[in-house]
Order: C-alpha cells, then sequence, then structure tokens
C-alpha cells in the first residue's frame, strides 16, 4: 500500500470586514480584511465565486488596504469603500470578496510595477 503525505494547504484570500460581518456595524460594510484559507473546499469555493487567493498574507493585507483606501475626494477616508461585491458563501462566516475588472487592473498594475507576481488565482 503506497501512502501519499497530504500537502497542507497555506493560502490567503479576502472577506468582508468583521466590524460588518461580526458587529454588523454598517460602517464597514464596504472593508476588507485577510482570512486564512487551509481546506481544498475552503479554495474551490473562493475559486467558484470569483474571489482571490493569495500564496502569504502580506499581499492578501496589501491587497484588502489597497481596494478599501477611499480615493475620492469628498468621501470620508476612514470608511473603507471596496468596489467589488461579496458573495453568499463565506469564509469563517465573512463573506467571499468578489472583485471588480477595475480592482484587477489596479492590483495587476501595481503589482507589476514592483515586481511581485503573488496572486495563486483570481
Amino acid at each position: 500500500m503506497t501512502t501519499t503525505k497530504k500537502v497542507p494547504i497555506d493560502l490567503w484570500t479576502l472577506v468582508q470586514h468583521s466590524g460588518f460581518g461580526y458587529a454588523e456595524d454598517p460602517l464597514f460594510m464596504h472593508g476588507l480584511e485577510s482570512r486564512n484559507v487551509t481546506t481544498k473546499a475552503q479554495v474551490d469555493r473562493i475559486r467558484q465565486q470569483g474571489g482571490y487567493l493569495f500564496k502569504d498574507y502580506v499581499t492578501a493585507e496589501r491587497m484588502a488596504e489597497a481596494l478599501t483606501n477611499n480615493e475620492d475626494e469628498d468621501a470620508d477616508w476612514m470608511i473603507p469603500s471596496a468596489k467589488g461585491e461579496f458573495s453568499s458563501h463565506k469564509i469563517d462566516g465573512l463573506a467571499i470578496y468578489i472583485a471588480t475588472v477595475d480592482d484587477k487592473a489596479f492590483w495587476l498594475a501595481k503589482e507589476a510595477h514592483l515586481g511581485n507576481f503573488k496572486v495563486v488565482s483570481s
């Protein structure tokens, strides 16, 4: 009998901010935070929904920060403003973030400029 060693999954994704998802604070409705992805079922669910998968925590956090910074001059800069949508599917009870085409273009351009390509899929 051949045994194969199971390779642990250690990826990251973006979800709706826990300030809204757990505490229901409407100021965080469009906020993002990262969540660790540790199972194949989670990976499959995120891919099916069109969410992001990152190889490391730092890249996921940088993406969350970049996509929630409000660049509208008239807006309150403290209120997060991610432009994408949230799936009805959840990781740790928080809705999976589905980026817009503009989000993806922004991120890829920024990462290309920095020489970082750590997105596993989107």
